[in-house]
């Protein structure tokens, strides 16, 4: 989305602005000049719209339950927002050459793999929710890649959105640290691999994305237990039904609805911006 909108350079930057100098700015009490290196007003803005969309998905529209009581239509949705960009990934390479065309079905077999080889129901435990967050807030900062959408691959989107909005503080903290520590440390070296290597990089997140799509097929056969009173699913095995039904057809359209609108607006807000110029 952010590279939708044409804000993932930008969202890229105000990361990196959270380094050692304003560590040590705060440290010495230096408030101003705190606020002068870290692009705080672009990072509060995106926090805000963040924990609002927590609390309306997570309080409103009970996202969590519904990902276990009605996984067809919630991964339907999904299904066309992650269909969705990975064509407007592709629209992002710039010259299709030998290394581009290479990457991308290189992308497409590795996400294959990871979504076929990650267990569905995976550990417990605070260096475990450590290390979901770091690689949840790694995905979320590649183009066209949804944190939310690894936390489905490994089984834990529901425990982790529930554990924030009710404050489980065991869940909640190594979470945000692993968030934390994962994208002060990747932003960085994405930018450079992006500025370095942007088609094949591009090509192969676009691949990444395609193979990934076996994860979120509507049509799954899921298996489920009660852990603490909850359900849980244990296993989720794709299938090709008789008929797709025309609901989840809608769904799936909707999401790519949904990504594609976010792509015309980000176009005329840039065709706007340059006229203004």
């Amino acid at each position: 989305m952010a590279l939708a909108l044409g804000i993932y350079r930008r969202l890229l930057a105000a990361i990196a602005s959270i380094n050692l100098d304003l560590l040590k700015a705060i440290k010495t009490a230096r408030w101003r000049q705190a606020l002068d290196i870290v692009h705080w007003r672009f990072l509060a803005s995106l926090g805000f719209g963040i924990v609002l969309a927590l609390v309306i998905m997570g309080r409103v529209f009970k996202l969590p339950q519904l990902t276990l009581t009605s996984p067809k239509p919630v991964y339907s949705v999904f299904f066309g927002l992650v269909l969705a960009s990975t064509v407007i990934l592709a629209r992002r390479v710039s010259r299709w050459d030998v290394k581009a065309g290479v990457s991308l079905p290189i992308g497409a077999v590795v996400g294959l793999l990871i979504v076929t080889l990650v267990p569905v129901d995976t550990p417990y435990g605070a260096p475990f929710m450590f290390l979901y967050g770091a690689i949840a807030i790694i995905a979320m900062i590649l183009p066209g890649i949804s944190g939310s959408f690894i936390l489905l691959v490994l089984g834990k989107y529901a425990y982790v959105i529930e554990g924030v909005l009710h404050l489980d503080l065991a869940i909640a903290l190594p979470f945000a640290a692993g968030c934390a520590v994962g994208i002060m440390a990747f932003s960085r070296v994405l930018g450079r691999l992006l500025d370095r290597f942007h088609d094949p990089m591009i090509a192969g997140l676009a691949g990444l994305l395609l193979g990934s799509l076996y994860r979120i097929w509507p049509y799954q056969n899921i298996e489920t237990v009660v852990v603490r009173d909850k359900p849980r699913i244990i296993s989720a095995e794709p299938f090709v039904p008789p008929a797709l039904e025309v609901s989840t057809l809608l769904l799936v359209v909707l999401g790519v609805v949904l990504v594609g609108g976010v792509e015309v607006l980000a176009i005329r807000r840039s065709r706007l911006s340059r006229f203004k110029v």
